[in-house]
């Protein structure tokens, strides 16, 4: 059986992604994964931001192929413009991808492309033509947006359970087909939820929020049990796609795990937990 290409896209803005970055390759060279890191895409290069030089550097220091090609510096201007006209960014944003991620991605050749800390929207056309696979921290059915935003909406609604995905990248914004999640339960806070929903009867909930965004008590205990289950995810996602178990067929069109369509994908609690179990400590 020949190995698993896998690219990754990161723009390296922080150390959470080089340390992704990390456990995909230890995974790969100790066969818990069964492929290999055939490249790595970046929308930062050299000189623009000095903690992405370093990790860049240490990408290329484990013999991985590094591509980098700036959005900062793509087109500019109608990149300015584009923020504020949401046609104009859909076409900078296929521009972009023709102009770097898509070269890349075929001359490198992987059989999928994870997202690790990618800061961009994807075009279109990217979406269509590759498989690509992205985290986003809440359940399958659970809200949208960054981390922060959905630990907010949570709270918002007080939703007692939460979880993370592994997800085809496809045109809608976090709702491509589901490979695999996990659930945490947040019953066991019941005291910060009631200390919670005593505020709310008194105070504006986008003033607390906008006040205490990464610094509510809530928040950070929903944040602090959902967070362990993430890498671990990904790494057993990346696992059962280079066997087979799960598969994406047309492209991002639709998931098989076990040879059989699953809504949601595969349900990965007891698989996170003796990860982590595992682990050494």
């Amino acid at each position: 059986m020949r190995n698993f290409k896998i690219g990754i896209f990161s723009t390296f803005r922080d150390r959470a992604a080089l340390e992704l970055f990390k456990s995909v390759q230890n995974a790969c060279r100790d066969g818990f994964i069964r492929g290999i890191l055939s490249f790595v895409f970046c929308n930062r290069e050299k000189g623009e931001f000095p903690s992405t030089d370093g990790y860049l550097d240490y990408v290329k220091s484990c013999g991985v192929p590094v591509v980098s090609f700036s959005s900062k510096r793509f087109r500019p201007e109608e990149r300015k413009k584009a923020l504020q006209d949401s046609a104009r960014m859909k076409t900078w944003r296929i521009e972009y991808d023709r102009a770097g991620p898509e070269p890349a991605a075929r001359k490198y050749g992987p059989d999928l492309i994870v997202l690790a800390g990618y800061m961009l929207i994807l075009g279109e056309e990217m979406c269509q033509d590759w498989r690509m696979i992205n985290l986003h921290p809440a359940l399958p059915w659970g809200p949208k947006g960054s981390w922060e935003e959905v630990v907010w909406e949570l709270m918002r609604t007080g939703q007692r359970e939460t979880g993370g995905m592994m997800h085809c990248v496809t045109k809608d914004l976090d709702r491509g087909p589901p490979l695999s999640y996990y659930k945490v339960s947040l019953g066991d806070l019941e005291s910060l939820w009631s200390w919670w929903e005593k505020r709310l009867k008194t105070e504006d909930f986008e003033r607390i929020k906008e006040a205490e965004y990464k610094t509510n008590r809530l928040f950070c205990a929903i944040r602090e049990k959902q967070l362990p289950g993430e890498v671990p995810l990904i790494l057993l996602t990346l696992k059962y796609l280079s066997e087979g178990v799960i598969r994406i067929e047309e492209t991002c069109g639709k998931v098989l795990v076990d040879g059989k369509a699953r809504a949601h994908g595969m349900r990965m609690d007891r698989e996170i937990e003796l990860f982590l179990d595992r682990r050494p400590k």
